[in-house]
């Protein structure tokens, strides 16, 4: 499977991303942007800001709506394809998955829900009650949710457990194979 990084992040695109060490370090070249509402100015503000930060993503910039991310990846399969994945809430990501994308790991990097009574997971991710739900369900669908720099560290991430379920601070990412949507989560 081409993805290499999924992040849920409202931003979507933003510096901090663009900048990270583990763009070049896992050889992406492309970036995925799955999201129900992309309009075609924010499309031109993502490109501008890409193009300005002279990210190279050879393979492409893409935005397709989270049903539709499975085809748009089988589509774009090759063996040099190496893509970033980005999600602007847990919804999307859970349509994507239910859809059948299989997620290794996601990256849980900054959400803030406009419920007015957040749960508050970190300084970085509030999510209302549906939103916890969702999360708690791709807790069982993605084998690693992890807070933490895009790129996964056992010594500076922090594995999402749900509530009720043992929590350890450092989890393993998993090796490679082939999950799908539909696994169980045995981490």
């Amino acid at each position: 499977m081409p993805i290499v990084l999924a992040r849920l992040d409202q931003r979507l695109i933003h510096g901090q991303v663009l900048a990270s060490p583990a763009l070049a370090r896992d050889g992406i070249n492309g970036v995925i942007l799955a999201d129900d509402n992309i309009s075609p100015e924010l499309r031109r503000i993502y490109d501008s800001g890409m193009e300005a930060a002279d990210v190279g993503f050879a393979k492409g910039r893409h935005y397709v709506k989270p049903s539709l991310l499975p085809a748009l990846l089988r589509e774009k399969d090759t063996p040099d394809s190496r893509f970033l994945v980005l999600f602007r809430d847990p919804k999307s990501v859970l349509v994507a998955v239910t859809a059948g994308l299989g997620l290794e790991s996601l990256n849980l990097g900054n959400y803030a829900t406009l419920s007015p009574d957040p749960v508050v997971l970190c300084s970085c991710l509030k999510l209302g009650p549906s939103e916890l739900e969702d999360l708690n369900l791709l807790s069982r669908l993605v084998p690693l949710l992890y807070f933490g720099s895009l790129e996964y560290s056992s010594e500076t991430s922090r594995a999402y457990k749900p509530p009720g379920t043992a929590n350890t601070e450092k989890t393993e990412k998993p090796k490679k194979s082939k999950r799908y949507a539909g696994a169980e989560n045995n981490g």
